[in-house]
């Protein structure tokens, strides 16, 4: 989505599958373009302008991300904050919700939800003596439409001193990219002055360039190169002036499973009376390094 553009929905049929509702952003021009992007099956689409009347889509209510949390077994997160807007009703009127994915971890009734207007709080607490990974999805509402935020916790023992939490392995296809991967810190200081980088023991695979650090997020995402597969150790490091911390998780990429090769479409050709033969062009798509030699006949 298009940073801080307003966010519309709607739902629309002509050239797109029915019944089927879909986040837009409004480009504001000539008051009257739309910007529609969204997710379809395993790929992202994009449409990058069709004629609407903006008056006929509601603006969505929003609610500002929040990044990964880390909390150590027997603590509280402490008041962590957020913001809301957009929908059809003043900010007042926004009602946030809250559940947990992982109750085991985060009892649902250990979320504490505050503040007022624009600003909102959230509080939570893990069961007692419960370690490990889950999210928290918080929900906004005007009454019509909704959006919500997810974010990762991660609970477990830290040691003293600025402590990131462990990354669990992850596993994608040649040619694909990580989700956006949730980190935690603990006992850091101020933990907005934490700074984050990313080295990859394997750079034929996975550039360094290509792991790309959300600090407010915290979460991280990882692209291999083009046609690569195999195995890389990524190094996260968290440091805070002296202070650092690193921890390791392995990604694997596979290899694309073999794909026969296709001839694209060829057109009716016509060919003169005598003329024996005529040169036809066309295409072969493959898929490099997934099959043996081949031939056409």
């Amino acid at each position: 989505m298009l940073s801080n553009a307003p966010r519309w929905r709607g739902t629309l049929g002509t050239g797109l599958p029915n019944a089927l509702v879909y986040d837009m952003e409004y480009t504001n021009v000539n008051n009257s373009d739309i910007l529609l992007v969204g997710t379809l099956g395993r790929g992202n689409w994009t449409i990058n302008k069709f004629a609407a009347n903006p008056a006929t889509f509601a603006p969505m209510p929003m609610v500002s991300p929040i990044a990964a949390q880390g909390v150590t077994t027997g603590a509280s997160s402490g008041v962590i904050g957020f913001t809301v807007g957009g929908g059809t009703v003043p900010a007042a009127a926004l009602v946030v919700t809250a559940t947990s994915t992982n109750p085991d971890l985060v009892p649902n009734a250990g979320i504490t939800l505050g503040g007022a207007g624009a600003n909102r709080t959230i509080e939570f607490t893990p069961a007692p003596g419960a370690t490990g990974t889950g999210s928290i999805t918080v929900t906004v509402s005007d009454g019509t439409s909704s959006s919500f935020q997810t974010f990762g916790v991660t609970v477990g023992t830290a040691r003293p001193g600025l402590s990131l939490f462990p990354i669990v392995g992850q596993t994608i296809e040649e040619n694909t990219t990580t989700r956006a991967i949730p980190f935690a810190i603990a006992q850091a200081r101020n933990p907005n002055n934490v700074t984050f980088s990313a080295t990859s023991s394997n750079r034929a695979l996975i550039p360094n360039v290509n792991i790309v650090i959300n600090r407010q997020a915290r979460t991280v995402a990882i692209t291999p190169a083009r046609n690569q597969s195999g195995t890389a150790i990524i190094s996260l490091t968290a440091r805070e002036g002296n202070t650092t911390d690193t921890t390791d998780f392995v990604v694997t990429v596979t290899p694309l499973a073999n794909q026969p090769p296709v001839i694209a479409p060829i057109r009716n050709q016509v060919r003169d009376v005598g003329v024996p033969k005529i040169k036809v062009d066309f295409t072969v798509n493959y898929q490099p390094g997934n099959i043996g030699p081949g031939y056409v006949s």
